[in-house]
């Protein structure tokens, strides 16, 4: 099956309501029930320290401002996936955008009525991230989300799960599957390609990031059978080719 433009003619609701989130912040998950700081402080959460994530964070670190002032618009395929996202979500609702980087997409989402939270690893991104949104930021690791099940009505996930080796994708996935509510919102942005490979980063900074690349077929696979797809579109940026879906959890049984 390749990947098209689609969606959804439905556009399911939940129908309860969504409750707004505690000003102290959030629950941790059942394995670790420490308190979550106020407003952006960082939250003290184990991160993997494998080589990839390391030397990613360490890249992003150095090249933050640069790659603000760089990547400050959204590609018209990604304006439509968030606007599409938007539409499907209720009134109000609580969206996660996980590795939110400079706050470049979470600006964009706060013209709508929104509850909206970022979370990063790099520090630096985190810093530009606040000049550009007045959402709540947090320090945190994808595999390990420091927020409780069930917390989100929607997850937007473009350009962070691409820096684990695909071995740690599901794992970085259940995640982001536990905190979302039941028919709640999955948007991921993944580079289209084969391999797993460091490149060197170009904003003036000699430095390198690690991407892993995928295909349709492997997309599928990692979503299935959780996921119904209910948008999905190929899109190149500066001569690299992407991928982005929307994807709606089913009922858990």
């Amino acid at each position: 099956m390749n990947p098209a433009n689609m969606h959804s003619k439905d556009r399911e609701h939940p129908g309860r309501g969504v409750p707004r989130f505690r000003r102290d912040g959030f629950l941790a998950p059942a394995r670790d029930r420490r308190r979550q700081p106020q407003g952006s402080e960082s939250v003290p959460v184990a991160t993997m320290n494998d080589l990839e994530t390391a030397g990613t964070i360490s890249a992003y670190d150095r090249l933050a401002e640069e790659y603000s002032r760089r990547n400050d618009t959204l590609h018209p395929c990604l304006s439509y996936a968030l606007e599409l996202l938007v539409s499907l979500l209720p009134r109000g609702a609580s969206v996660l955008d996980v590795g939110c980087g400079t706050g470049r997409d979470l600006r964009s989402l706060e013209a709508y009525d929104l509850d909206l939270v970022g979370m990063d690893l790099s520090v630096e991104m985190l810093n530009q991230a606040r000049l550009n949104t007045s959402a709540r930021l947090y320090k945190g690791d994808m595999r390990a989300l420091p927020f409780a099940d069930a917390s989100f009505d929607g997850v937007w996930c473009l350009a962070s799960l691409l820096h684990l080796r695909k071995m740690q994708a599901p794992e970085a996935l259940h995640e982001c599957t536990r905190v979302l509510r039941t028919h709640g919102y999955l948007a991921l942005g993944l580079r289209l390609g084969e391999g797993e490979v460091w490149e060197e980063a170009q904003y003036g900074v000699q430095t390198q990031r690690f991407f892993s690349y995928y295909q349709w077929e492997e997309l599928m696979t990692l979503l299935e059978p959780s996921y119904r797809m209910v948008f999905a579109a190929c899109f190149t940026l500066r001569g690299i080719a992407w991928l982005k879906i929307i994807a709606q959890l089913k009922e858990i049984c």
